[in-house]
């Protein structure tokens, strides 16, 4: 992008230079932004494009130029916007006689744990897995505000460094639980902060499968559910056959 603009010639209007700014700038911050940047900055490219191959003579633009005519002339032939209107149709229709259908995979996503916080509706803040976040809003997100999610540059830098302090028990870490009120924890089960928690007697494990595993503070607010959950052990993983115990 930079080399064109160079080599182009072409003047931007302030319009131009503060969306390539922009966008840059998100692009560079997060993966998730690069599309948005394709699309805003596609026409701004092609516009100096043209205009440095105006601009230019000799085989390389003859060849370009062919090039161009060739992948036109192959649009003509697939009759334009025909085929991916009636691929649209096509999935259209069958999305809405049943055919085509979806669902999480439960190997990967915290379903069953999010059906048991659905069902128990626990009472204060969460500290969640960031990945967990994601699920939770779309399913839950009526019932629960989630610690963070996996969109992490929306809740800005010191939010994220906070949920890494904890996460990797970084000296303050528990500080930071005390500081947001943290009452209960939903996180992987495979992770070190699920097996560290199984160790302390101020949490108690109330769910866990495969996924994940949901902790609760042991205060007396808290004893009615932990007595209700007391029988619940930690999930764990055969190694031999891959299968699980609960």
């Amino acid at each position: 992008m930079i080399a064109l603009f160079a080599a182009s010639g072409a003047r931007l209007n302030l319009i131009e230079i503060a969306l390539v700014i922009l966008f840059t700038n998100m692009s560079l911050y997060s993966v998730r932004y690069i599309p948005l940047f394709g699309i805003i900055a596609a026409p701004i490219l092609s516009r100096n494009g043209e205009y440095l191959l105006n601009r230019w003579d000799g085989k390389w633009k003859r060849a370009f130029i062919d090039r161009s005519n060739n992948i036109a002339a192959m649009d003509a032939a697939a009759r334009g916007y025909l085929w991916p209107a009636v691929a649209m149709v096509a999935v259209a229709v069958s999305a809405s006689s049943g055919r085509i259908s979806y669902q999480f995979d439960e190997n990967l996503k915290p379903v069953a744990a999010v059906e048991f916080l659905k069902k128990e509706r626990l009472k204060g803040h969460m500290f969640n897995n960031d990945e967990f976040g994601d699920y939770l809003i779309y399913s839950a997100s009526d019932q629960y505000k989630v610690f963070i999610d996996g969109r992490t540059e929306v809740y800005g830098p010191e939010r994220f460094k906070e949920y890494m302090d904890v996460v990797q028990f970084n000296p303050r870490w528990e500080k930071i639980l005390e500081k947001h009120g943290i009452d209960w924890i939903f996180f992987d089960t495979d992770s070190a902060l699920a097996r560290f928690l199984l160790s302390r007697r101020e949490w108690r494990l109330i769910y866990s499968d495969k996924v994940a595993s949901v902790f609760i503070r042991n205060i007396p607010e808290h004893q009615d559910i932990i007595r209700k959950y007391s029988c619940v052990k930690p999930y764990i993983k055969e190694e031999k056959n891959g299968s699980g115990i609960q």
